[in-house]
C-alpha cells in the first residue's frame, strides 16, 4: 500500500455515490488538503480516479481530477471555491466550466479510514460508481497532504 500513496504523489507533481450503505445525508465533509480514491487497483492497467484539493493559502485552492490506470490516465485541473463546509464551486480551468459541489459523509471500505460523496462531481462518468448521484471517494488519515507535499500522480498510486 505505501507504494500507492506514492504513486498518486508522482502523478500530481507530473502534471474532490448516493445512496452507498452508511451515508449520512446532509452531513458535509471536508475536501481540502488530502488525497482520494475511488478503490485501489489490484493490477497496473485496473482504473482508478484520484482528486486532490491543496489550500494554497493566499492563491486560493487549486485541485485536481486524474481518471485511468498506471499506464494510460488523463487530468483535469481546477479552482476550488469553498461556501460552507462540505460544498462548493469546482471551477474546470480548460474549459472554464463552473459545477457546484457538495460532499457528504459515507461509511468507508475496509482499509480506509475516511469515506464521502462527492455530488455534483464534473468527473461523473469518467469512473464515477453512480454519475446521477456523485462519486464515492475513500481516504486515509496518512494521507492528508498540503501544497508543500507536491501534486500526487497515478505511478505513485500503485508503485511496487
Amino acid at each position: 500500500m505505501r507504494g500507492l500513496v506514492g504513486w498518486v504523489w508522482a502523478c500530481l507533481v507530473v502534471v474532490g455515490l448516493s445512496g452507498c450503505d452508511g451515508c449520512e445525508q446532509g452531513e458535509p465533509v471536508g475536501v481540502t488538503d488530502r488525497v482520494w480514491v475511488t478503490n485501489l487497483p489490484d493490477d497496473p492497467r485496473q482504473s482508478l480516479k484520484i482528486l486532490w484539493i491543496f489550500d494554497l493559502e493566499d492563491a486560493g485552492h487549486i485541485g485536481g481530477f486524474i481518471v485511468g490506470s498506471q499506464y494510460r490516465n488523463r487530468h483535469e485541473r481546477f479552482r476550488y471555491h469553498p461556501l460552507t463546509e462540505g460544498s462548493g464551486r469546482i471551477e474546470l480551468l480548460q474549459d472554464q466550466r463552473v459545477h457546484r459541489v457538495r460532499a457528504t459523509r459515507c461509511e468507508p471500505t475496509e482499509g480506509f479510514d475516511l469515506c464521502m460523496v462527492l455530488h455534483g462531481d464534473p468527473s461523473a462518468g469518467q469512473g464515477a460508481t453512480d454519475p446521477a448521484h456523485g462519486s464515492r471517494y475513500l481516504s486515509r488519515e496518512e494521507w492528508e497532504r498540503d501544497a508543500s507535499d507536491g501534486v500526487p500522480n497515478m505511478e505513485g498510486v500503485l508503485g511496487d
